[in-house]
């Protein structure tokens, strides 16, 4: 039997359809989960999925309201159980508010508004830009691969940063760094950096490697679709 992974909507979520088409794409089995509907409907699911849009409204900051939603705490309790969780783009910044990214500590890291050129009127960003994993290969569920890939980025509060020096430090030594913005080339620098998220980060494991903060959207192309197999082979092991 294929993993099965669920694919959660919180009120405002409205990235469902590709994620849904890029998990069954990459040979998964996937189902659509209501954040209000019964658990039980769970209990077969090999992992999690948190995908983008604007959860309530965006209200306070990204992903703040979701991220005190009773369903975190059952994915945390999940996540323990050694599931996966993944969240893309609002999902990425729910998993940051709920504190389950970078190490399940509480919040310790804020998705903040985009820096962008002093021309532009807004902070969001629709753009494709290039990323690679950064990590050991199979350092978590979706890292098994080595290629450069070019994605869309579609977000206006999506720069990883935090005033804790020591966070960054930790999140070195323990090699969650896990995807980062580079050029078609895989080089990283400042100016293949498109939102000035702090050490280029694209995305970020926790620990264990089983859940993942991702700002990118390798679910909206094919070209994502090694990010989506790592995970199936990931799944099939455990």
């Amino acid at each position: 039997m294929p993993p099965t992974i669920a694919v959660i909507s919180f009120p405002g979520t409205n990235c469902e359809v590709e994620s849904l088409r890029a998990i069954r794409r990459n040979g998964m089995d996937a189902i659509h989960f209501r954040w209000n509907a019964a658990k039980e409907k769970l209990k077969d699911t090999d992992g999690y999925f948190l995908p983008g849009g604007f959860s309530y409204e965006d209200r306070g900051r990204s992903g703040m309201i979701a991220a005190h939603d009773p369903l975190i705490e059952f994915l945390r309790k999940e996540s323990h159980r050694d599931k996966v969780i993944i969240g893309h783009c609002n999902g990425a910044q729910i998993l940051v508010e709920s504190g389950l990214i970078p190490l399940d500590k509480g919040l310790r890291m804020a998705l903040a508004k985009n820096k962008v050129h002093e021309s532009q009127i807004s902070n969001f960003l629709n753009q494709w830009i290039w990323m690679k994993p950064t990590c050991v290969p199979n350092r978590c569920a979706v890292s098994d691969w080595e290629e450069v890939i070019q994605v869309p980025i579609a977000h206006g509060e999506g720069r990883f940063t935090t005033r804790d020096k020591d966070l960054i430090k930790e999140l070195r030594k323990n090699d969650q760094i896990a995807f980062q913005y580079c050029d078609k080339d895989g080089n990283v620098s400042e100016e293949s950096n498109p939102n000035g998220s702090i050490e280029s980060i694209a995305g970020i494991c926790n620990p264990m490697g089983n859940v993942i903060a991702l700002m990118p959207h390798p679910e909206r192309t094919s070209n994502g679709d090694p990010y989506f197999l790592s995970l199936k082979a990931w799944l099939s092991k455990k």
